[in-house]
């Protein structure tokens, strides 16, 4: 009985996955039929950022619809490398350090407004991001405790010294 109600439940989001999709290429393609989907749908934090930041990308004019709190993470990048105006709206702690200098080498305004901003309202991600390309902000950074296995091996190949000092291998090792 549960495994059928699971792929009931799998089989009812591949669909609604898939008409997503095609409601994406069409509005990519033809934005003016906008009028003609519900867009609000797109609004649900559990699947759909993906589809915001696709159409935002190419037509922001749709920023009134959107609940940007939806789009995080590797969305929210994309979203930011084309339409940096929407750096205000985005949830900026979803965005992975990585992420954040992929997103800095394609828009260095951004890094000029979040440098602008006072240290203490930094996101950590955007900490382990700077603090690799800066270093004279390591007396600053108080974060190396939650650093993952990945920005570990960032460390490791773009500030070794501070890997050391800061036992970062420990990390590293606990992924291998």
């Amino acid at each position: 009985m549960i495994s059928e109600h699971k792929r009931k439940d799998r089989e009812f989001t591949e669909k609604r996955s898939e008409q997503n999709w095609d409601t994406l290429k069409i509005l990519l393609d033809q934005p003016q039929l906008a009028s003609c989907f519900d867009l609000s749908k797109w609004n649900d934090v559990k699947d759909n950022n993906y589809y915001w930041a696709e159409l935002l990308r190419r037509h922001p004019q749709y920023a009134d619809q959107c609940d940007f709190s939806t789009i995080t993470g590797c969305a929210a990048e994309r979203l930011l490398k084309r339409q940096p105006q929407f750096l205000g709206r985005i949830r900026i702690e979803t965005i992975k350090p990585h992420h954040w200098t992929k997103l800095i080498n394609c828009q260095p305004q951004i890094k000029q407004a979040m440098d602008a901003s006072p240290h203490s309202e930094w996101p950590f991600n955007y900490w382990v991001h700077a603090v690799q390309f800066h270093p004279e902000l390591e007396p600053e950074f108080d974060g190396w405790d939650k650093i993952d296995w990945s920005d570990a091996e960032d460390f490791r190949c773009r500030q070794p010294g501070m890997y050391q000092r800061h036992h970062l291998e420990r990390i590293s090792s606990e992924k291998a």
